[in-house]
């Protein structure tokens, strides 16, 4: 692995002359290194969100078994109706503020996602594909 390559092949070092080793970006083995960590983080990512997920799905599972009507009506049936509506009042609160902020990421990741594309992805995109179309009519 070598970075000063990889920096002056990238062009990050403009005025530190030629690379000594490496005539390709891919071969300082930089990039493999980047798409390695950038896809461990994702995994992690990943996992975790799933994991909250599969909690929030459980709790909501379990809350609605929980607020269900009784098939059978024993003691301290009272009690536990009071609590039921407590309960679901909580749950409903919770249910509003949870979509809220649901919704509010939502709108945040997708403005986030479509700035980075406009200036990142497409910019690179249109880069890429200027350079092909140059290479193809050299070929030609």
């Amino acid at each position: 692995v070598s970075a000063v390559d990889f920096q002056k092949l990238s062009g990050s070092r403009l005025y530190d002359g030629a690379p000594n080793v490496w005539d390709d970006v891919e071969d300082t083995e930089i990039p493999s290194l980047q798409r390695f960590l950038h896809e461990c983080v994702l995994s992690k990512r990943f996992a975790r969100a799933s994991a909250s997920m599969t909690n929030l799905v459980n709790f909501c599972d379990m809350l609605e078994s929980f607020l269900a009507p009784d098939t059978h009506m024993g003691q301290g049936a009272m009690d536990k109706g009071a609590l039921r509506a407590r309960a679901k009042s909580s749950y409903l609160k919770i249910e509003r503020e949870l979509n809220t902020a649901i919704e509010r990421h939502s709108k945040t990741l997708s403005t986030k996602m479509e700035g980075h594309f406009e200036g990142v992805i497409g910019p690179q995109l249109q880069s890429g594909a200027q350079q092909a179309s140059h290479m193809c009519m050299e070929t030609a």
